[in-house]
């Protein structure tokens, strides 16, 4: 079987296309969570410290906007290509 027909079996499986899923992923991870939680509740993002409970999931909140797409693109190598995906990804990050 060839590579363009593998590829092509895996799009028929999943439902939608791999690409808005990881803009949208992408978005709702680096943004969305900042939007819903961390800017409306201006109160608890000012207690941004190591000191206390809630500080620190303001600060890992925070630290988790920045890996927003690396996470993406691991989530919807998952959803449309499954663990064969993934260990790609993996074979090529070893690679390097």
């Amino acid at each position: 079987m060839s590579e363009n027909t593998e590829i092509s079996a895996t799009l028929v499986r999943t439902k939608f296309s791999p690409l808005p899923i990881f803009f949208i992923l992408t978005f709702f991870i680096s943004w969305g969570l900042a939007l819903l939680f961390i800017y409306p509740l201006n109160f608890i993002y000012q207690l941004r410290s190591w000191d206390n409970f809630i500080g620190v999931l303001c600060n890992l909140f925070t630290g988790l906007q920045s890996f927003g797409p690396a996470i993406a693109a691991v989530l919807t190598i998952c959803y449309s290509e499954g663990k064969e995906g993934l260990k790609k990804l993996g074979e090529k990050t070893s690679e390097c």
